[in-house]
């Protein structure tokens, strides 16, 4: 592999990490010798990243080779050799999911002392700073609120506008939230927009003191106080440095400018920085992500080591020639990915005459495939695809065919009515100024307050502590002075018992003293949001959160509740949601022009190739997800917006080596 402005070692390179030990600080003692870190059975580029342990480092981790093995063994070293506390390493990583699996893997090796480790997403590990930290900024810590959702923002949007004298119904409120949204991911302060935008700048400053007011941040806040925190508070950066003297942080080809400069800040007087990415698989640009902080790793730390990993030990050799046949075609990056694994069969190439047929093609795989006890469990298959819109196709076929399936990738859970509908009693029994809470619930299951709600939808910034400060609140009916008492005695007592009760005694609580359960029941489709609300509980039981504060950091950082889900079901999954997993059996479906690549990126033809350049890596991170069998499928024609279109075969196809390909199933 070859990183523009990266020189990579020779395959094999001796590690002189004997001598850096010998040189550095003093070891600290070790936690207990860990007999089960065996690095005998590590490759020798393994090896040397496990054993490299001062100075920054730049694993180059193709797909399959090992990367979260090698970043669990490399902390494992670190201790074993009294190099660190578990408490002085400070993992960071993407998503839930991985930051799970790599805790699950340090207690393999570490034991209890694993938990001492703190690994987690970059916005966990901000918000958590934060909770202590706040107070900086004129917040109260232990009562912030997070608002993570598009309409959250947009309620403190429209008081922001109201603040300015602007009618928001008549205002651009999607593209002001993005380009706040946009500013807070390059650390843009409203004045720093004002020389270029002077009226964003404006609106910028009035949404961030609404929040203020509200004391709430947003998603984007997250790394955009931290970074600043550190930059104007030496004590906390100094204290954040002593702490954490080792810094790891995987998918590093995803960071975006605030993430960058946040690694930065904290490994500026140890430099030990152990990052691990791979530019093919770089996915994110349309969220900020900037592939050059990994190609430019020695620009930012002209000391490092860079290792590449690129033994696979998850695919077949045809698998992986085809992956690199694909990244052969992109500008930098090109993979040279290889398994000591059998050959393994032809790649399948199936066209179909509509989608409704692809998706019957491969249900009656999955199916011929089972027959055959080529796999055990449908869930050894996966069919991947580039929008959530062709996920609807293959779940009528699977309906029509009675094969269980399961759905990746799906976002919707966390918005439906009913469960934003709990949140926001959560969230109001935790932070008492949270309006936009209030606002949701206050009437809700129906009481007789519509009036307030409606003030608070119409941009009054009405609080609990207001309620109950001007009670009655120019309420004219006895019933509805009563409906205000009775829910402001409620949410107190839920108050108090959050303080000193599990979450999933909260959730319980908040569903039966508020009547909301008792209401839901009475509603059409009353008892199927209910098991969506039991779903809820059930993740509230699962949880390790200390209070409630904790369990609502943990849902609004969510990327990928588990709900439940078929465990033993095909799984649909769009590419995005399934990187960093494999199956036994893929199908990348839909390989069509306008779809993948799509359309968005064709359009965008003209900007160098960066977008289609995209989708091609979108594509590379598809086909490696395949353990034994792949199956890349497109349909002739496909409906769209009602109308069926003739569709061409994607450009891509003509990276796959066509002597590994059988036009037929095998």
């Amino acid at each position: 592999m070859r990183l523009a402005g990266c020189a990579l070692p020779q395959p094999g390179a001796v590690s002189q990490v004997w001598l850096r030990l010998a040189q550095g600080r003093p070891r600290r003692p070790a936690v207990a010798r860990l007999a089960v870190l065996d690095l005998s059975r590590l490759n020798p580029e393994q090896r040397e990243a496990v054993t490299t342990t001062e100075g920054p480092v730049l694993v180059v981790a193709g797909p399959g080779s090992g990367k979260t093995a090698v970043i669990a063994a490399h902390v494992a070293f670190l201790i074993d050799q009294g190099l660190a506390q578990p408490s002085e390493i400070l993992a960071v990583t993407f998503t839930n999911k991985a930051g799970r699996e790599l805790k699950r893997r340090l207690a393999s090796v570490l034991g209890e002392s694993a938990q001492e480790i703190w690994a987690g997403t970059f916005h966990a590990f901000a918000l958590r700073l934060l909770r202590q930290r706040s107070g900086h900024f004129g917040f109260e810590p232990d009562h912030l609120s997070v608002y993570g959702d598009e309409e959250d923002r947009k309620a403190a949007l429209n008081q922001a506008l109201t603040d300015l004298g602007l009618d928001p119904k008549g205002q651009p409120r999607r593209a002001f939230l993005d380009a706040i949204s946009r500013a807070k991911d390059r650390l843009l302060w409203p004045e720093d927009v004002g020389e270029t935008d002077p009226e964003l700048a404006g609106i910028y400053a009035a949404y961030q003191e609404a929040l203020r007011r509200r004391n709430a941040l947003d998603f984007d806040d997250f790394l955009l106080f931290t970074v600043r925190l550190m930059e104007e508070n030496e004590e906390v950066a100094d204290q954040l440095r002593e702490t954490y003297r080792h810094v790891l942080v995987d998918e590093y080809q995803d960071v975006n400018l605030a993430q960058h400069r946040l690694l930065v800040l904290l490994t500026a007087e140890d430099r030990n920085l152990f990052a691990v990415g791979d530019p093919l698989q770089n996915l994110f640009s349309w969220r900020g992500s900037d592939i050059r902080y990994l190609l430019d790793f020695q620009r930012d730390f002209p000391e490092a080591r860079i290792i590449a990993l690129e033994q696979n030990y998850r695919s077949t050799q045809v698998i992986l020639a085809v992956a690199n046949g694909l990244s052969a075609a992109l500008r930098y990056g090109q993979g040279n990915l290889w398994t000591a694994n059998p050959p393994g069969i032809p790649v399948i190439v199936w066209p179909a005459e509509d989608q409704q047929a692809e998706a019957g093609f491969v249900v009656a795989e999955v199916q011929r495939l089972l027959a055959d006890h080529v796999v055990e469990s449908a869930a050894d298959c996966a069919v991947l695809y580039r929008t959530n819109a062709q996920a609807r196709d293959f779940e009528v076929a699977c309906l029509e065919a009675g094969l269980p399936y399961g759905v990746r990738g799906n976002s919707d859970f966390l918005a439906r009515r009913e469960v934003r509908d709990l949140l926001a009693y959560l969230r109001l029994i935790h932070n008492p100024l949270d309006v936009a809470a209030l606002g949701r619930v206050v009437n809700t299951p129906p009481r007789r307050l519509a009036t307030i709600e409606k003030r608070i939808r119409d941009g009054a910034e009405v609080t609990l502590p207001a309620l109950e400060r001007d009670f009655p609140c120019g309420l004219k009916g006895d019933r509805s002075r009563q409906a205000l008492r009775d829910f402001l005695d409620t949410v107190g007592t839920l108050a108090a018992m959050a303080a000193r009760s599990s979450p999933a005694l909260v959730v319980a609580a908040v569903l039966e003293m508020t009547g909301y359960e008792a209401w839901l029941r009475s509603q059409e489709d009353g008892e199927k949001r209910l098991e969506n609300l039991a779903a809820m509980h059930g993740l509230a039981e699962r949880s390790d959160a200390d209070g409630l504060a904790d369990f609502l950091d943990e849902i609004s950082l969510a990327t990928d509740v588990d709900t439940g889900a078929i465990a033993d079901g095909l799984a649909l999954s769009t590419i995005h949601a399934a990187k960093g997993l494999e199956w036994p059996v893929v199908f990348v479906t839909g390989l069509e022009d306008g779809l993948l690549p799509h359309v968005r990126a064709l359009e965008g033809l003209g900007n160098g190739g960066g977008p289609v350049e995209e989708e091609l890596r979108i594509l590379y991170v598809a086909v490696t997800r395949a353990i034994d069998r792949l199956y890349l499928t497109y349909a002739r024609r496909r409906s769209v917006q009602g109308h069926s279109m003739a569709g061409a075969p994607s450009r891509f196809l003509t990276h796959v080596p066509a002597d590994l390909v059988a036009g037929r199933a095998a």
